[in-house]
C-alpha cells in the first residue's frame, strides 16, 4: 500500500522501480545514524523529551526501512530486463543483509513504542525504571548495529550496478 502511494506521487515522472528503491534506500542509511545521535544526546545529558523524540524518529525511519525493503523486489525486476545484467549473487547477498536490517529495524521500533508514554501509561509493568532503563540502552545499541547493517546493505547495494566500486 505505502509503495502503491509513493508510486502514485512519482508516476508522473515516468519512474521505475529501482529508481524508487533507489530514492528511498538513502533514509534509514542516514536516518538511523541520526536517531542515534538523538538517543545518546538525551541520555546522556538526561533530556528526557530528546530521548523521545529519538524513540518517534526510530518509528518513522522504521517505516522508511520497510519502504525500501518492500520496494527491492521491483528494483530486482528492473535489473534482470538489462542487457548487460550479470549481478545475481551481488542481488542476494544484497537482499539478505536488508532482510536482516529490515528485522532489526523491526524490533527496534517495537522498542521504541514500548517507551512512548501512551503505551507506559496503558501497560503498568513499563513503568519500572530499570526496565525503562534497560529498554533505552538495548534501543541505542540496536540502532548502532542496525546502522551498520544498513551501510553494509547499501555498500552491497552499490556492487550491484556500480561495476567501478567492485
Amino acid at each position: 500500500m505505502l509503495f502503491e502511494f509513493v508510486r502514485g506521487i512519482l508516476q508522473p515522472m515516468n519512474t521505475n522501480g529501482a529508481q524508487i528503491h533507489l530514492l528511498l534506500n538513502h533514509f534509514p542509511v542516514v536516518g538511523f545514524p541520526i536517531v542515534l545521535f538523538a538517543l545518546l544526546w538525551g541520555l546522556l545529558r538526561h533530556q528526557n523529551q530528546v530521548f523521545l523524540f529519538g524513540a518517534y524518529l526510530t518509528i518513522l525511519v522504521w517505516a522508511t526501512t520497510l519502504a525500501s525493503y518492500l520496494t527491492g523486489e521491483d528494483a530486482e525486476d528492473v535489473l534482470k530486463e538489462l542487457p548487460s545484467f550479470n549481478s545475481k549473487q551481488l542481488i542476494h547477498t544484497h537482499e539478505d543483509t536488508a532482510l536482516w536490517a529490515m528485522i532489526l529495524s523491526s524490533v527496534l521500533a517495537v522498542v521504541a513504542l514500548l517507551m512512548l508514554p501512551g503505551i507506559v501509561k496503558l501497560l503498568p509493568q513499563l513503568q519500572n525504571p530499570k526496565f525503562q532503563k534497560s529498554l533505552r540502552w538495548a534501543l541505542v545499541v540496536g540502532v548502532v548495529a542496525v546502522s551498520g547493517i544498513l551501510a553494509l546493505a547499501a555498500h552491497q547495494g552499490g556492487l550491484i550496478v556500480h561495476t567501478e566500486i567492485r
